[in-house]
């Protein structure tokens, strides 16, 4: 019996799949810079008033629960979750921004 050998299918539509190169002219650069450290250390206190005592020599609020890492200096963290590039937008009467993009898709914040 002979094997029929069959083009395997993607996981997205092969027609769409490079439509980002479209969406992506005149795009602005993004340059994103190496943000890891330099170094990493683990840090043990025996008590929690040594916890506290620490938290005030950095100048940092930890807390005691949730804090899991900090940056020394403290860092200013940026966020580009809600960056986004736009082709026009405008303001309408309430100061809300109307964003429509190149597939004619309204936002309003």
């Amino acid at each position: 019996m002979k094997r029929t050998k069959h083009k395997q299918k993607t996981f997205f539509d092969e027609d769409n799949l490079l439509k980002w190169q479209k969406e992506w002219q005149d795009m602005p650069e993004f340059v994103h810079e190496d943000l890891e450290p330099i170094k990493q250390v683990i840090v043990s206190f025996a008590t929690k008033e040594d916890f506290e005592r620490f938290s005030k020599l950095v100048d940092q609020k930890i807390r005691y629960r949730t804090t899991k890492s900090i940056w020394f200096p403290k860092a200013t963290i940026e966020r580009y979750m809600d960056k986004l590039y736009i082709n026009k937008s405008t303001e309408d009467k309430n100061g809300k921004i109307n964003i429509i993009n190149n597939e004619k898709t309204r936002y309003n914040y």
